[in-house]
């Protein structure tokens, strides 16, 4: 038996797509390494992996699909401390 997990990042599903104009999709964008949201199919593959063969000697991780944060390095230089409200939400000095 083994057991292992997948810790995905933010992925671009109905439920994060299904609010107007959500700020966290930029806000997630910009701080991935790869510059966008993960997609299902992605977190489906790594699954898959981890169920086959190929992956039978592997047990006990947590294999992070999220586009690089894991990795340490997440993209802060593109969110400005002003583009954060005292809520904690992100917005466009722009707008």
């Amino acid at each position: 038996i083994t057991v292992n997990a997948i810790a995905p990042g933010t992925i671009r599903t109905p439920a994060v797509e299904g609010i107007p104009d959500n700020p966290e999709i930029p806000f997630a964008e910009s701080r991935t390494p790869l510059g966008r949201l993960g997609l299902p199919g992605e977190v489906a593959s790594a699954a898959n992996f981890l169920c086959s063969e190929e992956a039978s000697y592997i047990t006990g991780v947590v294999l992070p699909v999220d586009g690089g944060i894991a990795a340490g390095w997440e993209r802060y230089d593109l969110t400005l401390p002003s583009e954060i409200t005292p809520d904690g939400a992100w917005h466009d000095p722009e707008s």
